[in-house]
């Protein structure tokens, strides 16, 4: 099903023109011939699909949490499309950047040139499972583990790790044996350990397809992950490119503890539901499918009542 598409650039005989000049087509590369004095000219748009599986498409789109709110979806934005409305520059979102998001189940990695999405790909690993993974190398729980990767986490190693000491709540003990204390430089080599292979499969990604000759541009991090100390001289280091750590959008009512990189996804979309993008729009078959799925207002309503007496 596609989810995300639009046009990327649009060609009248060798010669490329100003962005939306035409029309974005949602199915693959379109190419007329005109003839005009004489003379052929080749008009070519390329467009550039996001697709996601019909079952989680519709899953989001039938979600119990909006519809006990009655509310319905209105459209569809790649994340790491939303984070870089957010997080980028006005100069990086034309000139070109990289955007990795470091979700919690989905770590994801976006091209933006010309202020368009050209390419969009995805890695299963994020901060879920980093505290999966300390949560079971410290024996403790996730909540704990979760606390200790926010508060402690880092990615460099050597300092005083290795003598500054931590406290964890050991799973199933209780009295004198519930906590013990191990050195902060474990919880630096789990968080590493992990965040090295997500960032060695995003520079995979990165070496292939449109993001192939995309070696000179510069990379910004998002996410809550991103916010660990290092992540981004690590991901300089695997990555071979310029990295800097993004923040969220500037809006009004987003609290200054609130403008790092992790909010950037969702203030991103809220400036995206706000001034939406001329260059992109959810297909009409979709728009309609989605709408047919909503339930109707008179029985919203009627449900609204009973919830309410």
């Amino acid at each position: 099903m596609e989810v995300h598409p639009g046009g990327i650039e649009r060609h009248i005989g060798g010669f490329e023109l100003i962005p939306n000049c035409l029309e974005p087509l949602f199915r693959t590369i379109v190419i007329a011939i005109a003839d005009y004095k004489q003379n052929m000219f080749r008009v070519a748009t390329c467009l550039h699909l996001i697709k996601g599986q019909r079952h989680r498409v519709d899953r989001h789109g039938r979600g119990e949490a909006h519809d006990f709110a009655h509310l319905g979806i209105a459209g569809f934005v790649l994340a790491p499309y939303a984070a870089a409305k957010a997080a980028l520059t006005p100069d990086e979102r034309n000139l070109g950047a990289i955007v990795i998001d470091m979700g919690g189940a989905v770590t994801s990695c976006a091209l933006i040139r010309n202020e368009r999405l050209v390419a969009a790909t995805s890695v299963n690993l994020g901060g879920h499972h980093l505290t999966n993974d300390v949560a079971q190398g410290l024996a403790t729980s996730i909540a704990h583990a979760e606390r200790m990767k926010t508060l402690w986490g880092s990615c460099i190693p050597g300092g005083h790790g290795d003598r500054e000491m931590l406290a964890v709540p050991l799973l199933g003990e209780r009295g004198t044996d519930a906590v013990t204390r191990v050195p902060k430089a474990y919880l630096t080599n789990i968080l590493r350990a992990r965040l090295e292979e997500i960032l060695e499969l995003c520079a995979r990604d990165l070496s292939e397809g449109a993001f192939a000759n995309s070696g000179s541009l510069r990379v910004v991090l998002t996410g809550g992950s991103s916010q660990l100390h290092g992540v981004a001289e690590l991901a300089s280091q695997i990555l071979q490119r310029q990295v800097r750590v993004g923040g969220a959008a500037a809006l009004n009512g987003v609290s200054e503890y609130q403008r790092h990189g992790g909010f950037s996804v969702i203030t991103g979309a809220l400036v995206h539901a706000a001034k939406p993008d001329v260059n992109y729009a959810v297909p009409q078959e979709t728009q309609a499918a989605m709408a047919r799925s909503q339930v109707g207002f008179a029985r919203r309503m009627g449900r609204w009542l009973a919830e309410a007496l």
